[in-house]
């Protein structure tokens, strides 16, 4: 895991969609983060570079079960309008969508933001995002998707090691790229638990062990995926296909 990430509020969306590319072996670009929002899967928020012009409210229980809630709008606009970062607001059925040239637009008023303040919500004028704004992804938002998605392969990996496969001919013919995937996933997810960027790995101090020997020491435990060989071969391969930078 990324030092860096961790002590930045928010990544652009070209920065995370990097980030999870390099962290996941997944090609992942802006406008699937974008639709991954939109989609309710991953949460986005906006950055406003300069004062814009918005419209406060307050969410109050619908007075009919026609609606599914209702925003009373303050008498007047923000005097300034709104400055800074705010969660982007969806409800259901979705009042958002990716329109053809592939930008969050609202479906009615304008793209509404949660605020700081519980059931206080904002909403600005125009149906995109305007040019003195941006998407970003909260840093601690990317991390906890990323470990949502890690999850997901480890469980893949741990049923992986835990199938029988019906002949000696057929565990042949599958094991060797199934398991090899898990065993560079697992060094992967360990190294960022440990602390350490992959593509950025210190420098072993004189006297003291490394990133690898760090996580040697608790893979090696996993009897059912590592051996002294295959962690090493598994860190080889890491390292030619450039997942593994640095360390040396």
């Amino acid at each position: 895991m990324s030092w860096l990430l961790k002590r930045k509020p928010w990544l652009t969306l070209a920065d995370a969609a990097a980030y999870l590319t390099g962290s996941t072996g997944e090609y992942v670009t802006e406008a699937d983060l974008l639709l991954l929002a939109v989609e309710g899967q991953l949460k986005i928020a906006a950055r406003f570079t300069d004062w814009t012009a918005a419209i406060a409210g307050t969410v109050i229980e619908p007075y009919s079960d026609f609606f599914r809630e209702i925003i009373e709008e303050d008498a007047q606009p923000l005097p300034h309008g709104i400055e800074g970062v705010f969660d982007l607001r969806l409800t259901t059925p979705s009042m958002v969508r990716l329109n053809l040239k592939g930008e969050i637009e609202s479906r009615a008023f304008g793209l509404e933001f949660n605020t700081a303040i519980p059931d206080r919500v904002v909403r600005i004028t125009t149906l995109t995002l305007p040019a003195a704004a941006h998407w970003v992804v909260k840093s601690t938002v990317l991390l906890e998707f990323e470990a949502e998605i890690g999850s997901v392969t480890r469980q893949q990996c741990k049923i992986f090691s835990e199938t029988s496969l019906e002949t000696s001919e057929s565990r042949s013919e599958a094991q060797p790229k199934s398991r090899g995937y898990c065993q560079e996933q697992e060094i992967l997810a360990v190294l960022r638990q440990l602390g350490y960027d992959p593509k950025a790995l210190p420098l072993r101090p004189a006297g003291h062990s490394g990133a690898k020997a760090d996580a040697r020491d608790l893979l090696l435990a996993r009897k059912d995926l590592f051996t002294d060989s295959s962690f090493d071969k598994a860190w080889g391969r890491l390292r030619a296909s450039g997942e593994i930078i640095g360390g040396k």
